[in-house]
């Protein structure tokens, strides 16, 4: 009894791995392969150096905007990921827009990952900081906007900037470390004749994978340690079946902060991938979350 129940948990396994990395790879491949924005004239593209190594990033028009919108994706991901957010004609007009290619993806530095939720805000921030000096801008207030793996990056986004962001939106987002563990397939894919077979970016969100709990368990321990508790908005959106990120991560994570306005989101029958399959639920979100 005890040795078929084992073959049943093991052939699950197996299937729960093939299942979501062929996905995975699946929605890779459809992301590399479609056309982004770049040949929109009032786009801008540019790296900045880091502490961390390059950052890419793409922005609309800001000038003359004093509010902004950060978005950040997940894992693996780039900033193709929002091309529908910054080509909207509202969002476009109100807005100073940034998309943001996280270290190790699209035209950031790829080479080595950087599976670290604060190394990575640390150089988002930083990126942030030239833009808005180079560019002299005025911005009053700031939306962070972040996508699965991108969400805890978003949010410590939003703890540093403390003081000067209105709202943050995490979107399917990975909060709570008691919900994350670290498969089979996630230790399979350390060793390097199995990397031989995948990209650099898979590589680098399975790295992300294997560190994401202990960043989880450092951040909540941080939010909650602050002396100067958050202020603002925060706004979370989860898919009810989401299998990658249990919508649990939504439900259960409260920050227990009294001068934070926390609203919670839950699409029935959606999965994981709400940026695409509810983008007009999302615009409409994130401007709510600027009133």
């Amino acid at each position: 009894m005890h040795s078929g129940q084992t073959n049943n948990s093991n052939e699950c396994m197996l299937q729960n791995f093939f299942f979501k990395y062929s996905f995975v790879l699946i929605l890779l491949f459809l992301f590399c392969a479609r056309k982004d924005t770049e040949s929109a004239s009032y786009l801008k593209y540019n790296k900045v150096k880091t502490s961390f190594g390059d950052l890419a990033y793409v922005t609309n028009d800001c000038h003359s905007k004093n509010k902004s919108l950060i978005f950040v994706h997940g894992s693996p991901g780039n900033h193709t990921d929002f091309n529908e957010y910054i080509s909207d004609t509202v969002l476009n007009e109100r807005y100073c827009i940034i998309l943001i290619d996280r270290l190790g993806y699209g035209d950031s530095e790829k080479m080595d990952s950087v599976p670290d939720i604060f190394h990575q805000s640390s150089a988002v921030y930083e990126t942030l900081e030239w833009i808005y000096k180079s560019e002299n801008l005025t911005i009053k207030s700031k939306t962070f906007i972040g996508h699965s793996y991108g969400g805890p990056i978003a949010l410590l986004l939003f703890e540093k900037d403390r003081g000067h962001s209105k709202s943050c939106v995490l979107l399917a987002s990975p909060l709570l470390p008691q919900f994350e563990e670290i498969q089979f397939y996630n230790k399979i894919l350390q060793f390097r004749f199995f990397q031989f077979f995948v990209s650099k970016e898979i590589q680098h969100s399975n790295d992300e994978m294997i560190t994401l709990k202990s960043d989880l368990e450092k951040m909540n321990k941080i939010l909650l340690s602050s002396s100067e508790q958050l202020d603002g908005k925060i706004i979370l959106v989860h898919g009810e079946k989401d299998w990658l990120v249990p919508v649990s991560h939504t439900t259960e994570w409260n920050p227990n902060n009294k001068k934070l306005y926390l609203k919670k989101i839950i699409i029935e029958g959606e999965n994981h991938f709400i940026p695409w399959t509810q983008k007009a639920k999302i615009k409409e979100i994130i401007r709510e979350s600027n009133e």
